[in-house]
C-alpha cells in the first residue's frame, strides 16, 4: 500500500481567502468591493471585445506592449515593470522568494487580508502590528521589526482603514528597515488620493533596491474581472519575480483592455474627481453623529463603526432588503463595522437615505 503525499505541516495554518460577504451578485446595488461606479473606459470594453478574435492565440508572456504603455503612462522604465494576475497575484509571488521558515513577515493587523495569509504559504511568522482606533503609526510599525523581518507590507492607502501616510513617514519605515528586508508597497488605491503630501511609490523604487510598488487595474480603471496588476522595483527584483511567475500569467484580452484604459483620461478623470466629491459628501452625512464613527479615507471607501455588532448585523441586513449590498468587516475579526464603496452619484444617495431611516428607527 502507498503511503500518500503529504503537504508542508505549515500549510494547516493557511486558512481560504474568504470576505465574509452574500454572493454579491444577488443585489441591486453592489456597493461592497471597491469596483469602480461608472465601469470599465468606453475604449477598454472595446478593445476588450475586439481581442477576442485571437482567443486560440497565446499571449506574449513577455506582455511588452503592455509594460511599454504603463512605462509610457506612470513615467517609469518598461524593464522594471512586471504584470501579474492581479496585484495580489504578485503579492503571494514576494513571500516564495525573499521568505521562508524562521522568517518575519509584518503588516498591519487591518490591512489587507491577503497579507496575513502569505507567512503561512512559506512557513514563515507574520507579524500583525496592532491599532489605536483604525489608525496605525509609523513608530509602532518601526519598534515590530525584527533582525529576521524579510517583508515589510505597506497598503497605502490602507484598505479598509482609509488611512494614508505621507512620503515622510514612509521614508523614515524604510530607513529603519533592517538589512535584506524588502518594502512591498501597496498603492492600489493610489489614483484616488487628494492629500498632496502622498508618494505613488514610484520614486522610492526608483531610488531604492529594497522597493517593490503593487498597483492594480482593479479599481479606477474598474478591470477587477480581468485580473490584471503590475508591479515596479529595481531589476534585480523583476528578474526574480520573472523567474517564478507563470509565463502566462496576464491573458491577451486584459493586456489590449488595461492598454485602452490608460489612454482614456477623460473617463480616468471623470472617475477621480467623481470619487473626490462623493467620499465628501458621505462622510459629511456621517460626521459629528454619535451614534456611527466614520473614518476619514484616501481611498474609494469608507469604513465606519456602529459601535455594537448587533447594530452593524442590523444595518448590513437592512441595506440587503433595500437591495444594497456594503461589506461586512467579520473577516478582519471587526464585527461592528462595515464599508461602504463610493458608486454613482444616485447610488451614494440611495445608500445614505437607507442608512439614515435604519439610523433613525434604531436610536
Amino acid at each position: 500500500m502507498t503511503v500518500a503525499p503529504k503537504p508542508h505541516a505549515y500549510l494547516h495554518q493557511l486558512e481560504s481567502y474568504h470576505i465574509g460577504a452574500k454572493p454579491p451578485q444577488k443585489y441591486r446595488l453592489r456597493l461592497s468591493h471597491n469596483e469602480g461606479p461608472f465601469g470599465p473606459s468606453p475604449k477598454a470594453l472595446a478593445a476588450y471585445a475586439a481581442a477576442a478574435a485571437d482567443a486560440h492565440r497565446y499571449p506574449d508572456y513577455t506582455y511588452h506592449a503592455l509594460r511599454q504603455a504603463i512605462a509610457a503612462h506612470f513615467g517609469l522604465q518598461a524593464d522594471r515593470v512586471v504584470c501579474g494576475n492581479g496585484s495580489d497575484d504578485l503579492i503571494t509571488l514576494l513571500p516564495r522568494i525573499y521568505a521562508g521558515v524562521g522568517d518575519d513577515i509584518m503588516f498591519s493587523r487591518y490591512g489587507f487580508s491577503v497579507y496575513p495569509l502569505t507567512p503561512h504559504m512559506v512557513g514563515a511568522h507574520g507579524i500583525a502590528v496592532p491599532e489605536d482606533d483604525m489608525r496605525q503609526t509609523i513608530d509602532r510599525l518601526i519598534s515590530h521589526l525584527t533582525p529576521k523581518t524579510k517583508l515589510v507590507f505597506m497598503a497605502n492607502p490602507n484598505n479598509p482603514t482609509g488611512q494614508m501616510f505621507t512620503r515622510d513617514d514612509v521614508l523614515r519605515l524604510h530607513a529603519a528597515l533592517p538589512q535584506g528586508a524588502l518594502l512591498v508597497y501597496d498603492a492600489a488605491y493610489a489614483d484616488f488620493v487628494t492629500d498632496n503630501r502622498y508618494t505613488d511609490g514610484f520614486d522610492l523604487a526608483r531610488q531604492f533596491n529594497n522597493v517593490v510598488v503593487l498597483r492594480t487595474f482593479s479599481k479606477i480603471h474598474a478591470l477587477g474581472g480581468l485580473r490584471i496588476g503590475f508591479a515596479y522595483a529595481q531589476p534585480d527584483i523583476i528578474d526574480a519575480i520573472n523567474r517564478v511567475r507563470n509565463p502566462f500569467n496576464v491573458s491577451a484580452a486584459a493586456e489590449a483592455a488595461a492598454m485602452a484604459s490608460m489612454l482614456d483620461k477623460v473617463h480616468l478623470e471623470k472617475s477621480r474627481n467623481h470619487n473626490a466629491e462623493w467620499r465628501e459628501w458621505m462622510l459629511g452625512k456621517l460626521r459629528g453623529r454619535n451614534d456611527v464613527k466614520a473614518y476619514d479615507s484616501q481611498g474609494n471607501f469608507i469604513l465606519i463603526d456602529f459601535f455594537a455588532p448587533e447594530k452593524a448585523k442590523g444595518m448590513y441586513e437592512h441595506l440587503l432588503s433595500c437591495g444594497i449590498q456594503i461589506r461586512p468587516m467579520t473577516s478582519y475579526q471587526l464585527p461592528n463595522h462595515l464599508r461602504l464603496t463610493i458608486g454613482r452619484a444616485e447610488d451614494v444617495q440611495e445608500l445614505w437615505e437607507a442608512m439614515e431611516y435604519y439610523l433613525k428607527q434604531h436610536a
